[in-house]
């Protein structure tokens, strides 16, 4: 029996449509997801690339494949609304399997185009010969995060130009 098994979600790409790259989203966590599919739909639109979602499904070794603890389309939907969330389009493609590297490599052609939400996932793959970028938590927030240094640099302006009109009346009093 074979250690991994494949499930695929979304509408399937004929290879005559398919773009000549292929960048893969590794699912980690759903924030760490979120700002790799924004990264690498970014990548994705200045390259041409094909976005593809992998979501690792490690089963236990007491379970079989064929009937894993949490239902593999659950697994898919859940993969599409993250997709959804980071506001990108992308196949999905859940891996049943016992090691979550080995369920990638099943699935990951050689030398693949990855982004991972973790790091340590990043250099494990990269040993494994990928290309492998590691994303950014933060990826997409630099908007709001600039608004509020925005906002506080504001604040600064108004609280000195407030000691200063109190200290230009404090002087004009001597």
């Amino acid at each position: 029996m074979s250690r991994f098994k494949t499930v695929s979600r979304g509408a399937p790409v004929r290879r005559e449509e398919q773009s000549q790259l292929t960048i893969h989203v590794v699912c980690v966590g759903e924030q760490e997801t979120v700002a790799a599919l924004r990264q690498a739909d970014k990548l994705a639109r200045g390259l041409g690339a094909h976005l593809v979602l992998v979501a690792p499904q490690v089963v236990p070794y007491g379970v079989d494949l064929d009937q894993p603890p949490v239902n593999p389309d659950f697994t898919a939907a859940r993969m599409v609304r993250i997709a959804a969330k980071a506001g990108v389009e992308a196949d999905v493609n859940v891996v049943l399997c016992r090691d979550r590297i080995e369920g990638l490599e099943s699935v990951l052609e050689t030398h693949a185009v990855v982004i991972a939400g973790e790091k340590k996932l990043a250099r494990q793959l990269n040993k494994h010969g990928h290309q492998v970028l590691a994303a950014d938590r933060s990826f997409g927030h630099q908007e709001r995060e600039g608004m509020m240094l925005d906002l506080f640099y504001g604040i600064i302006a108004v609280f000195f130009f407030a000691m200063t009109w109190v200290f230009t009346k404090v002087c004009d009093r001597l």
